[in-house]
């Protein structure tokens, strides 16, 4: 995505805890850079933060569902930079800053702006891993 820029996507099945939000506004800021904020288009106060999952683990393999796949309109193998977004929700951590969420990222089609909150069936990735990550 270029600096300073918005996109809408289209998540079918909402977001786990907020199945009724199916469209979010995907800002880039270059003010927050590398952080993007997914934001919903309905209800404006609901927001997260996020960042590339490759941004926290370089080596970072998406494990998804077939039934996620149908949704996204997509077929495997899924490889970085191949019309796919991935993205760790980032969550504070009391008193340790923030973590990224490797186990269930959101995973974009950019193709056609469809994304979905991609659950892992294993525990390869945790959903608290620090942010220190980001910087080594």
């Amino acid at each position: 995505m270029p600096d300073d820029t918005s996109i809408e996507l289209t998540f079918p099945r909402g977001l786990p805890g907020f199945e009724d939000q199916n469209r979010f506004i995907l800002l880039q800021q270059e003010a927050l850079a590398p952080i993007l904020v997914l934001k919903s288009a309905a209800a404006s106060e609901l927001r997260f933060y996020a960042v590339s999952v490759w941004m926290v683990d370089s080596e970072y393999q998406i494990g998804i569902s077939d039934d996620d796949l149908s949704v996204l309109k997509l077929e495997r193998p899924l490889c970085r930079d191949e019309g796919v977004l991935c993205l760790a929700i980032l969550s504070p951590a009391e008193g340790e800053g923030f973590t990224a969420n490797l186990l269930a990222p959101v995973v974009v089609n950019t193709q056609n702006g469809i994304g979905v909150q991609a659950v892992r069936c294993d525990t390869r990735y945790s959903h608290r891993v620090p942010l220190e990550a980001l910087c080594s």
